[in-house]
């Protein structure tokens, strides 16, 4: 799975471009007042807003506020594409009480959802001064007396209010954004190692059944071997731009059919090489290869590897 981190910020100071971060990362600043949502009094749950018939009256509030009775409000657009999902948000907040005698111990911060509201608390104590700065910090996964409201972001987006003696000095969303992997077995990779050509044989005499122990990542089991079944030449190759030689002519394999075997557990592989990377599932055995030196006899003579390849202007492994 890819994760985008997207970064949603309210600030005085403008709005600045999307700046690309790295290849999962996208960051951007907005200072974009979204305006009244289309609300109604019913839409708030008992306890959410102290005046909900005032609404309109107490609309809206800048940054860096200075009046009193000013509510202030805004809405990010979260960019959750199809199939994602918001798996990770974090609010925070700069705000200062406004008020010459006390601080406004009434004021409450809401988070709301379509104009629902799914949160509500009360920002200052008693005991602070008028004029006094704090930095409020939420975490959306596990917010207070409300559990995980991630979710109620996955529609794109997300609102939050204030009301209304306290000066809002800046926002910021911070949500992290879960895509499904467009490729999940990863691009092809170049993988070291010897190239082989297989080829269908004949063998010229039977060859007798061998019981052996083999025993690979995937587990150990005794298995008979019956008749050779293929030939495999090491092989030189050109993929684009990139040629491989060969680096050992004298190492051929011999593979034979795997004729009795427990049925292996079938599994579930990833594999990456110069091709492509793909998800495979494992069935039964089939050969058993084994290192082998090889003489030509009758037919076709070995072919200079070197001069048929040529011209090779890059070597690789």
């Amino acid at each position: 799975m890819k994760k985008y981190l997207l970064f949603l910020g309210i600030t005085a100071m403008g709005i600045a471009s999307p700046t690309l971060v790295n290849a999962q990362s996208v960051s951007y600043t907005s200072t974009q007042n979204s305006g009244p949502l289309s609300i109604t009094n019913s839409e708030f749950p008992p306890g959410v807003y102290d005046y909900p018939t005032q609404i309109s009256d107490r609309w809206p509030a800048t940054f860096n506020e200075t009046s009193t009775d000013r509510m202030f409000m805004h809405t990010f657009n979260i960019k959750v594409g199809k199939g994602c999902s918001v798996s990770a948000a974090s609010l925070n907040m700069k705000v200062t009480a406004l008020g010459k005698s006390e601080v406004p111990v009434n004021d409450k911060l809401g988070f709301l959802n379509n104009a629902q509201g799914i949160f509500s608390t009360s920002i200052w104590n008693q005991n602070e001064a008028p004029g006094t700065s704090k930095n409020l910090s939420y975490n959306l996964a596990s917010v207070p007396g409300v559990g995980s409201i991630l979710n109620t972001l996955n529609d794109g987006t997300f609102s939050i209010y204030l009301q209304d003696d306290t000066a809002v000095n800046s926002v910021t969303l911070r949500t992290t954004v879960t895509c499904p992997d467009p490729n999940p077995y990863g691009g092809p990779v170049d993988v070291k190692g010897e190239h082989f050509q297989c080829y269908d044989v004949k063998p010229a005499e039977k060859s007798k059944p061998v019981e052996i122990t083999i025993q690979d990542q995937f587990g150990r089991d005794k298995v008979v071997l019956g008749q050779p079944v293929m030939l495999c030449n090491p092989s030189a190759k050109i993929h684009g731009k990139k040629s491989y030689r060969i680096q050992n002519k004298e190492r051929h394999l011999v593979c034979y059919h795997i004729i009795k075997q427990r049925s292996p557990k079938s599994l579930k592989v990833q594999i990456n090489n110069q091709f492509e990377g793909n998800g495979l599932q494992t069935g039964e055995r089939q050969i058993f290869c084994a290192p082998s030196l090889k003489k030509h006899i009758t037919g076709a003579r070995p072919q200079s590897h070197e001069a048929a390849m040529k011209p090779i202007k890059k070597t690789l492994n």
